[in-house]
């Protein structure tokens, strides 16, 4: 009987695993054990590709037509992660729900949950820029009346962006003009969105 499915798995761009899938069922649990493999490949009986993916990202897909949600796969292995204490959930923020139902690889969603709880420890300016460098985050700062806002903080020459708008209908960049920042300049955590941190800052610039 001719296999439905195949499964393959790849390091250095070289195979190293091929696995014959009799069925959906199969498909499934395959994709489940290896979806944060280096590289993953799912084919049906004739080659046709079903399913692509590297360090847990889908590239391709081709699951939903098999009636197969990916989305619920992945957040069936981060439940368990989860589980295990390998990930955090305490003081989880509704938009880090979505990392449930995303290919973000462990080792990434570690990293953000690092990120902020470093924001939330950082106390001045300079400890902001520490915890970001190398890191693709924004800062952002509100002034303790909520009035005035910078953002896109320099982790290198600590200069934001004055921002135009208001709290309630958002922040903008509109004047593209710099500021300095003080490095001793006191912050406090108020918010962290998927890439952006927002701090009160207690010593603004004028």
């Amino acid at each position: 009987m001719t296999n439905r499915y195949w499964g393959y798995i790849y390091s250095d761009e070289r195979q190293v695993n091929q696995s014959p899938l009799d069925n959906e069922e199969q498909l499934v649990g395959f994709l489940k054990s290896h979806l944060y493999y280096e590289q993953l490949v799912i084919t049906d009986a004739r080659d046709n590709l079903v399913f692509h993916s590297r360090d847990g990202v889908d590239l391709y897909s081709n699951l939903t037509e098999l009636g197969i949600d990916l989305p619920t796969i992945y957040q069936e292995l981060h439940q368990e992660l989860y589980a295990e204490g390998e990930l955090e959930t305490s003081d989880r923020e509704p938009w880090e729900e979505t990392y449930d139902r995303v290919g973000l690889s462990p080792g990434e969603i570690k990293m953000r949950q690092g990120v902020k709880r470093a924001c939330k420890a950082a106390r001045t300016v300079e400890g902001v820029a520490e915890l970001l460098k190398g890191t693709y985050f924004d800062a952002f700062f509100l002034a303790k009346d909520r009035k005035r806002a910078w953002g896109y903080l320099d982790v290198e020459i600590y200069t934001v962006y004055i921002l135009d708008g208001s709290e309630e209908e958002g922040w903008a960049n509109e004047r593209d003009e710099l500021v300095n920042l003080d490095l001793s300049a006191r912050v406090k955590h108020i918010s962290s969105s998927e890439d952006q941190h927002w701090f009160l800052i207690l010593d603004p610039p004028d």
